[in-house]
Parts: structure tokens; sequence; C-alpha cells
């Protein structure tokens, strides 16, 4: 490092917990342009990094949550979505708003919609977020290619591993075969 980067680096730190002035700008403005220029150095930094000093692993409780809440709403679309298309003539013929959401909901498999939360919240989430974690780690750098490869990477490694453990857990939950 510079020494003489180092030095100024000190008496900016020191004359800024004094309040004294630069250049005619305080210099708390001084230190706000510098952090500026300091930060705009291109590195990829994941959201949620792990601090490597908290050490050990801590659970990507916002990516389970949102794939949870996600995995919940897909399953809810496509199961009132089926009994619209199996309701249609009843539906139709029926006026009240009431009765429509009563027929909708009526059969509806709350079971189903919890076992499928739990797969995002238990599995996907994490899973998800382990696997771009591990490609941050080793494609560091962004750029379009970076950026690109990760989402080849994502399509072509963890789409289809998920989608097959989701066949497997509702295979094995429900006992039958996919």
């Amino acid at each position: 490092m510079d020494k003489r980067k180092t030095v100024g680096s000190c008496i900016s730190i020191s004359n800024l917990l004094k309040g004294r002035q630069a250049r005619g700008r305080p210099l708390s403005l001084l230190a706000v342009e510098n952090k500026k220029r300091n930060t705009s150095k291109k590195e990829s930094k994941p959201s949620n990094s792990i601090d490597s000093a908290s050490g050990g692993y801590r659970f990507p409780l916002k990516q389970a949550v949102t794939s949870a809440s996600l995995c919940l709403t897909g399953d809810t679309v496509a199961q009132l979505r089926h009994r619209w298309v199996r309701n249609k003539d009843t539906l139709s013929h029926s006026d009240d708003f009431k009765d429509v959401l009563s027929i909708l909901f009526s059969e509806h498999d709350y079971i189903r919609a919890l076992r499928m939360s739990s797969y995002g919240f238990l599995l996907y989430g994490p899973g998800s977020y382990a696997w771009y974690q591990f490609l941050d780690h080793i494609m560091h750098k962004q750029n379009v290619q970076n950026l690109m490869m990760k989402g080849q990477g994502g399509e072509a490694t963890d789409a289809g591993l998920m989608v097959e453990i989701l066949c497997q857990c509702v295979a094995h939950s429900t006992e039958e075969t996919w």
C-alpha cells in the first residue's frame, strides 16, 4: 500500500473527527466522496452474503420464505384453475360471487398446499441460494459473460435438479409414481 495514501487517510479521519475543513468543504463530504469512489469497483457480492467472521452456516431465511410463498401461490392457482375448468358450466350459471368462491374453495387440498410450501421453504429456497452462492464464488466478476453463464448454469443444473427433487418428494409423500 502506498504510504502517502495511508498517511492521508489517517489525517483525513483525524480531521474528520475534529470537524475541520479541507479545500473549503467539510471533511465529512470528502469522506462520502471517497467512499463513493472506492465502491465503484465492480465485484459480485451475493445478496445476504455470509460473513466469514460469523462462522458456521446461517439458514437463508429470506430466500426460504420467498420460495415457500411462491410455491404456495403457484399451487393455489393450479388448484383453482383445475376446479374452474372442471366446474365451468356450474360457475357460468351462478350470478353470486360468494357461490363461485364457495365452489372454487370447497375442495381445496390444504395438505397439498402445505406440502408445496414446505418444499419451497426447506428445499428449493436454501438449495437455490447455495447453488447461486457457489456460482458467485466461481464467477466473481460482474460482466455480461458471467451473467449469461450463471443463467445457463442455473437452467441446466439447478432447475432440473429441483424439479427432480420435487417429483421425488411428491411421489414419496403421496405414494404415487410420476
